[in-house]
């Protein structure tokens, strides 16, 4: 996830530094802006839907694995006749299983918080890029409203022209 995250963000890089100055539109920035913020939300729905199946697992593991000692217990309770031996063995497989479930559980906690630490860190460069894009966007708009400035007096520096050529030729027939 982290590897697709920095090849978007390298993307963008690339576009935005070849781009500045040229034809971009609103729409394109809008639509690159987009993209992004769709990418962190599927990082977010993945991040969650993993821990979900993790816990999910290890439950039904759990779950099975005491079903299975409560069957192994049955039996050799039956078999052997050494309740009290039975129990001190059983719980004893018991607790180091809990301690199994427990390391896990603290593996999956800590997995989650990177996890979280990560997604904040891309909310952090959701929001510069928001900043950018709000910049480029200024920038672009001015630099239109530039453009339109120089297209109105390359028209009236072509009218100028017309009218002192037209007087050259007016003189010169003269």
């Amino acid at each position: 996830l982290r590897k697709i995250i920095d090849e978007l963000q390298e993307d963008l890089r690339i576009r935005g530094s070849d781009k500045v100055g040229t034809k971009y539109s609103g729409g394109q920035i809008t639509s690159l802006h987009s993209k992004i913020t769709d990418n962190i939300q599927n990082i977010e729905l993945k991040r969650s839907k993993i821990a979900l199946d993790q816990e999910k697992d290890i439950l039904r593991f759990f779950n099975t694995k005491i079903n299975d000692i409560k069957r192994q217990f049955e039996q050799e309770k039956a078999v052997k006749g050494q309740k009290d031996q039975d129990f001190l063995v059983k719980e004893n497989q018991l607790i180091s299983e809990l301690e199994w479930v427990k390391e896990i559980a603290e593996k999956i906690d800590q997995e989650n918080h990177n996890l979280m630490k990560k997604y904040l860190d891309l909310q952090e460069q959701f929001k510069v890029q928001q900043n950018d894009k709000d910049m480029l966007m200024k920038e672009l708009i001015l630099k239109k409203k530039k453009i339109s400035i120089l297209e109105s007096e390359v028209h009236e520096y072509e009218k100028v022209m017309k009218e002192a050529c037209l007087l050259y030729t007016s003189d010169a027939a003269d």
